[in-house]
């Protein structure tokens, strides 16, 4: 049986005293029971729609085309009586035959899409790898086909299941609607899917080049920007990267599923202010449905701190005194080669200057003490012999010595 698509022209001059547009179509009411002369086997298809087109004119020649719902399948109900349609809704507009939800990829709240990419886990894979999905059907879609099979709605119903076959990889899946029950038109809608199926997905990487950055740290500077660069490892490539709202990766489309770990580098400078500045990196992998978040602080500190205090004490040795806290002090003898400072130390030179530099590497002014330099006393190197071998030694030259012969002077006459 046919699609019954009847078109019929009506002039937008002619209007009610109410300014309303009335038509009528005899032809609607039908009888929608088929029969195959085969088999003998009756169909009833009352319950789905009929479509009309209207193509409107008015007098300047302007023309308008509308298609009309004539039936409402889902309450069974006609939209149409001869004076004009019940419900305005159906009265104009393009019939589509959208898809309202397809579990488990979309649901109503979702926004479909013609061409949308879905990553498909092994939880939503029945035993023999099918993906079982269940349409919903919007009023003026009636059959599903895919992969070549119509699949209808029962009566009253409109939700139809069927299965997607995956194989891993990237799976490219076209599912059509149409608003006939009978033959196809052009009143409908074709999705195209890419349903991903990643197996032994290993998870993604994300590294900072400064080792300082973590969830939850504090680093502080004394610079307008502070740096955010690093890379990120992943096997497909389908990452996301947010800092501070700013998007630098986007999560690629299409997928090499054979292509080996892909290393995407990134650079951001956050601007600062003076004080505290919060710093946030979004990461998302499709792949795998991974997100991670890091928060990290940085502070902005470009005041100097004070000048440490230097001081000598009775045993000569050196003690540098910081004049505030997280600070770290060094050094010098000649106020250009700096030390750290760990603790009281005997002075080699003078005078002895210092400084103070603290977590934002501001420096501070520098400090200079003229001190007492101790006279270096002589030291000694090398292991010293045990007092048992220079004894030994004596004894055995004492021993050599007692031993030698005595030569006496012989006078010869």
């Amino acid at each position: 049986m046919e699609a019954e698509i009847h078109t019929q022209e009506i002039s937008l001059d002619s209007f009610d005293e109410n300014g309303q547009l009335r038509m009528s179509f005899p032809f609607a009411y039908k009888d929608a029971v088929y029969v195959d002369d085969e088999t003998g086997d009756i169909y009833d298809y009352s319950a789905w729609c009929q479509i009309v087109r209207v193509r409107a004119y008015d007098a300047a020649g302007h023309v308008t085309t509308c298609n009309a719902l004539l039936y409402d399948t889902v309450y069974g109900q006609k939209m149409y009586e001869e004076s004009g349609f019940k419900d305005a809704r159906y009265s104009d507009g393009t019939i589509r035959g959208d898809i309202l939800a397809l579990d488990p990829l979309w649901d109503e709240k979702t926004a479909t899409m013609l061409g949308a990419s879905f990553f498909i886990t092994d939880d939503m894979l029945d035993e023999n790898g099918n993906l079982h999905v269940r349409a919903t059907l919007a009023r003026d879609a009636n059959p599903v086909i895919y992969n070549g099979v119509r699949y209808l709605p029962q009566e009253g119903s409109r939700q139809v299941e069927f299965d997607i076959a995956i194989r891993q990889g990237v799976n490219l899946t076209y599912v059509k609607t149409l608003s006939s029950a009978f033959a196809e038109n052009d009143f409908g809608t074709v999705y195209k899917l890419y349903l991903y199926y990643l197996p032994d997905t290993e998870p993604s990487s994300l590294r900072f080049d400064d080792e300082r950055i973590a969830d939850g740290a504090v680093i502080y500077t004394n610079e307008d920007a502070f740096t955010v660069s690093g890379d990120i490892t992943s096997l497909y490539g389908n990452v996301g990267l947010k800092i501070n709202g700013n998007q630098l990766l986007y999560p690629s489309g299409d997928l090499n599923v054979l292509a080996e770990p892909i290393t995407q580098v990134f650079f951001y400078g956050a601007q600062l202010q003076e004080g505290e500045n919060v710093v946030t990196v979004e990461f998302t992998d499709e792949a795998t449905g991974a997100a991670t978040t890091v928060a990290f602080t940085v502070v902005k500190d470009t005041a100097a701190p004070e000048a440490p205090v230097i001081a000598q004490g009775g045993d000569g040795k050196v003690t540098l005194t910081a004049a505030e806290e997280d600070v770290t002090l060094y050094y010098s003898y000649d106020g250009t080669e700096w030390v750290l400072y760990t603790g009281p130390f005997a002075p080699t030179a003078t005078p002895v200057y210092a400084k103070a530099v603290d977590r934002a590497g501001n420096e501070s002014a520098v400090s200079r003490l003229a001190v007492q330099v101790t006279a270096s006393q002589p030291v000694q190197t090398g292991d010293a012999a045990p007092v048992a071998v220079y004894t030994a030694l004596l004894l055995t030259a004492a021993a050599a010595l007692a031993a030698a012969p005595v030569l006496r002077r012989r006078r010869v006459k």
